[in-house]
């Protein structure tokens, strides 16, 4: 099931049809929002967007979407009444994993606590690298990168295989 460079092949996009059915049937109150919808929303509101990653720290380790913040897999480190009152002068708050799934449980518990533009960001961390857009180095830095950690080894069949990375130089 691995992913063969750029653009996956068909194993993968059968991996991304299962993960994506997986996800709206265990969510299905969450809204999805596109990587592109996304990406569009960063240029045209610059700041406008609040970008949670729901990852473990040694997949934050290295890379995250710039202004992305790190709040652990469960969302464990996020103040939540703060987050709250920061939502309501933002467009989106999207939440982003690997695939998506661990987001979507993120999203789940920001809509239960009345933040309504919670969004879960479809294909996640992992679509975002396939489709080149930018990341950059986890853990402080400001280096560009194309590549992600790939969570393991099935997951990791939905990422690019050029793009991924366990944090070797």
């Amino acid at each position: 099931m691995s992913g063969k460079g750029k653009g996956g092949g068909r194993m993968q996009a059968i991996a991304w049809g299962l993960m994506n059915t997986t996800i709206a049937s265990s969510f299905p109150k969450v809204k999805h929002i596109s990587t592109e919808e996304v990406a569009d929303a960063m240029v045209a509101k610059p700041g406008g967007v609040i970008l949670l990653d729901a990852r473990a720290k040694a997949e934050w380790d290295v890379s995250r979407i710039e202004g992305a913040e790190f709040v652990g897999e469960d969302g464990e480190l996020l103040d939540i009444p703060s987050l709250t009152s920061r939502a309501t002068g933002a467009i989106l708050v999207v939440c982003y994993c690997s695939v998506g799934y661990r987001s979507s449980r993120l999203a789940v518990k920001l809509n239960a606590a009345g933040v309504a533009n919670a969004f879960n960001m479809k294909g996640s961390i992992f679509k975002w690298c396939n489709e080149g857009r930018a990341v950059i180095a986890g853990n402080g830095g400001a280096l560009a990168t194309p590549k992600a950690h790939p969570y393991n080894s099935i997951f990791g069949g939905m990422l690019d295989s050029d793009k991924h990375s366990y944090g070797d130089p």
